[in-house]
């Protein structure tokens, strides 16, 4: 049989209660740091940036996603895969460059419709490169500051 664990408060309850009052600063601050920094730490280490410019992202973004993006989708995608392989995976991207002999699909854009460094808006970018054979090349996931 499972071990019985026995919790045992000494005192009365109004001294519990005020033990439990005394601690509970900590507790907030504990919450507040890691809701705080948390999210700034995450951004760091995701985008390799210093901790200062991955504070900022969330107020910066101005990025428009394609309808069916999804970042465990997006992570699914290959080297090696044809077009017809990431559209059943990611579905139609926002837009469609050519840069040197790759064709770009786009899964993000600035909210003014531009994509990558062209818009005027701070935006993920969420790119995959296709080769002059056709198929994936490569990814892009980054976050651009403008």
């Amino acid at each position: 049989p499972p071990a019985r664990i026995r919790y045992r408060c000494s005192g009365s309850p109004k001294r519990i209660e005020r033990e439990m009052i005394k601690r509970a600063p900590n507790l907030v601050l504990v919450v507040l740091v890691v809701g705080v920094f948390g999210p700034i730490a995450f951004n760091s280490i995701r985008y390799k940036m210093n901790p200062i410019a991955a504070a900022f992202i969330p107020l910066m973004d101005g990025t428009e996603w394609a309808p069916n993006y999804s970042y465990s989708k997006f992570r699914n995608v290959r080297v090696g895969m044809t077009p017809n392989e990431v559209l059943a995976t990611l579905g139609p991207s926002l837009a469609v460059t050519h840069y040197k002999e790759d064709t770009q699909w786009h899964y993000t854009r600035g909210k003014d419709g531009r994509t990558m460094s062209s818009s005027v808006h701070s935006t993920h970018f969420r790119i995959v490169s296709f080769g002059p054979d056709g198929l994936v090349s490569g990814k892009t996931y980054t976050f651009y500051f403008d």
